[in-house]
């Protein structure tokens, strides 16, 4: 009858939709997943290293900061994985209340001076134990980097190709 050969039709017509709607949704869903892993995995397993070595050889009291990668905190990390209170550097637009905007202030404040003593200083004034600084961090240039912790060994508490933990208790020449 036409009747059914209209609803025959008809379902087709909706199957061949959904199939393609499906299809639709999982190329677009796998390219979205692939922008948002690159966009929340700011941390490679050398900077997760760096995390767990904060957590396993510092004290649970120790105040941590972080610079931002790709113009991002990461600093959740540190304080999820490395169990540590932590000056977050971030963008402000992306924070609501006035203490953490003036925690990510003063830790922008400590990395716009870093590599230098002078952002030892500072840290040490706002309570800060270490400095984990990834080096695909905004704030890590390679060569004033490298020549910071050649003049001054005694304060990278850790390191490894791609992260640096600086002891900011530490005095200078100790």
């Amino acid at each position: 009858t036409a009747r059914a050969g209209d609803a025959l039709v008809l379902r087709t017509a909706t199957a061949a939709v959904l199939v393609y709607a499906l299809a639709l949704q999982t190329t677009h869903g796998i390219d979205f997943f692939r922008g948002q892993r690159a966009f929340y995995g700011r941390i490679d397993p050398y900077v997760e290293e760096s995390i767990m070595w904060v957590r396993d050889f510092t004290p649970s009291d120790a105040l941590i900061a972080t610079p931002t990668i790709d113009g991002g905190g990461w600093g959740w990390w540190m304080e999820g994985l490395g169990e540590r209170r932590t000056l977050v550097a971030s963008d402000l637009k992306w924070l609501n209340f006035s203490d953490e905007q003036q925690r990510a202030r003063n830790a922008m404040a400590i990395f716009d001076l870093f590599p230098s003593l002078a952002a030892i200083e500072l840290a040490r004034s706002f309570g800060v134990s270490y400095l984990v600084v990834p080096s695909n961090s905004d704030r890590y240039r390679e060569p004033e980097t490298r020549a910071f912790v050649l003049a001054h060994p005694e304060l990278v508490a850790f390191q490894n190709p791609h992260a640096l933990v600086i002891d900011v208790t530490k005095g200078v020449g100790s």
